[in-house]
């Protein structure tokens, strides 16, 4: 994999029975490789979660206007209690973990709710607008996918057959609405999809897709790049706090439902359990609190 050092790659082959032996040992290595020698099982679980937006300081009696179900600390536990009581074989966050400004205060108390879930359940976290590397750092020392002396672009790929998921960083400046994926990332991107296998790609990111509401400046750029490539079959991102599916062209959105709160009353606060194949997804949501939809479940198909 080509790198510049402005990022660090991360990879990492997950199967169950070969993580349990190993976990404890996960360090600061930018290439670790948990690959069972036999066949590859034919579903693996995770649990996909976004926006949690933990603060220092839990003010959830004193709900900001327009902030429904807000109880980010609360809700954030409650989550990973419930993620931990069935545990899959890994939790993805796509960002926005802390309250608005990435204070340590505020990793310090998302760590502690990461604290509930097993140690045989790795956590991979992508980073948000309201995130600041420096300070994610300072607390998650041992996170996988992140390189000490690295403080620009954390990128994470994941191989946990019979998929493989690619994090990416879309975080530009801290507290800011908009995000960016840059030259460079984008340019790993590309060099990374062309030169590996057709295993089936999830891609994960922060922020949503659409020209409005806080996208990534260089959404059509990220396209051109996937549209292609044919192994590339979702993306999966949140920001947005709204529970949604898309399409565009065939390939699938996954906008995940926030934890911390929503910002419409309708709109439920939750997490989405995965279960995917080599051919397609089953995603449940899970709700927190809120009113839950009639269809919690969507059962997806890749592209060929």
């Amino acid at each position: 994999m080509k790198t510049d050092k402005k990022m660090i790659v991360s990879q990492y082959c997950l199967d169950r029975r070969r993580f349990l032996a190993v976990a404890g040992g996960v360090t600061l290595i930018r290439h670790i490789s948990f690959a069972d020698t036999g066949n590859p099982p034919e579903l693996t679980r995770w649990a996909f979660a976004s926006d949690t937006h933990v603060p220092t300081t839990d003010k959830s009696d004193n709900p900001p206007r327009g902030h429904y179900f807000f109880d980010p600390l609360g809700n954030t536990r409650r989550t990973m209690a419930a993620i931990a009581a069935d545990a899959p074989v890994g939790v993805v966050i796509t960002g926005d973990l802390a309250r608005l400004t990435g204070q340590v205060g505020d990793y310090k108390n998302v760590a502690d709710c990461l604290a509930a879930l097993p140690k045989k359940c790795p956590v991979f976290q992508a980073l948000g607008n309201h995130d600041h590397r420096a300070n994610f750092r300072q607390v998650f020392k041992k996170t996988p996918g992140i390189h000490p002396a690295v403080e620009k672009r954390y990128i994470t790929v994941i191989d946990t057959p019979p998929v493989r998921f690619i994090l990416l960083d879309s975080l530009r400046r801290v507290n800011e609405g908009n995000g960016e994926l840059g030259l460079s990332q984008r340019m790993w991107l590309k060099d990374f999809l062309a030169t590996h296998d057709d295993t089936p790609t999830l891609i994960f990111l922060h922020h949503n897709l659409s020209p409005k509401g806080g996208a990534i400046a260089d959404a059509l750029l990220f396209f051109e790049i996937i549209r292609p490539i044919r192994s590339v079959k979702a993306v999966v991102f949140g920001h947005s706090h709204v529970y949604r599916y898309a399409a565009l062209d065939d390939i699938h959105l996954i906008n995940l439902p926030a934890v911390g709160y929503s910002f419409n009353a309708k709109v439920p606060v939750g997490w989405v359990e995965a279960k995917l194949t080599s051919d397609g997804g089953r995603f449940k949501l899970n709700v927190i609190d809120g009113p839950s939809p009639a269809n919690r479940i969507r059962e997806l198909t890749w592209r060929q």
